[in-house]
């Protein structure tokens, strides 16, 4: 599960890139770790805590750029192949929520928590599911528009600079 964000104008930005390589891409990666950080911060906000262990998992990871686009994940991915993410198994009942379902001891015969200061014993629990948090994709949501019109000001400035747009 990941939310996508590309470069608007891959033409502009290929001729840029073309034009003076070595000087594009730092430029552009500089920018891509600015946003990262913004959108983890973004991200972490909106994260549920129970014990910090998913909001502390969500970090910014290596980025890939090109001379086709610019190409940021933000999401749950297991494989760790996003711009920005956790690979935390349980992020993704956290993000899209959970439908009702029924818990069964894995290894024992009875599962065994505390309710109201008393310890409880049951064969099984009907869990009522849970409602998703949505932090990716609300953090997505809220700033997708900002980082695509950001990208593309930003590739019109070099390629001005550099006198090939």
């Amino acid at each position: 599960m990941a939310y996508r964000f590309e470069s608007a104008n891959q033409q502009e930005l290929a001729r840029v890139w073309q034009a003076a390589p070595s000087q594009v891409q730092p430029v552009i990666e500089t920018w891509l770790r600015s946003v990262q950080m913004h959108m983890e911060g973004e991200v972490k906000q909106l994260t549920p805590v129970r014990d910090g262990t998913l909001r502390n998992s969500i970090a910014a990871l290596p980025l890939e750029t090109h001379a086709m686009g610019v190409t940021a994940v933000i999401g749950v991915d297991p494989d760790a192949k996003s711009a920005l993410g956790t690979s935390l198994n349980y992020a993704i009942p956290v993000e899209l929520g959970t439908k009702p379902h029924d818990i069964k001891p894995k290894n024992k015969r009875a599962l065994v928590f505390t309710i109201a200061g008393r310890q409880v014993f049951a064969g099984a629990v009907k869990h009522p599911g849970t409602k998703g948090a949505f932090m990716f994709s609300r953090a997505f949501d809220a700033n997708v528009g900002k980082i695509q019109d950001d990208l593309n000001d930003l590739v019109r400035s070099i390629g001005m600079q550099l006198g090939v747009l």
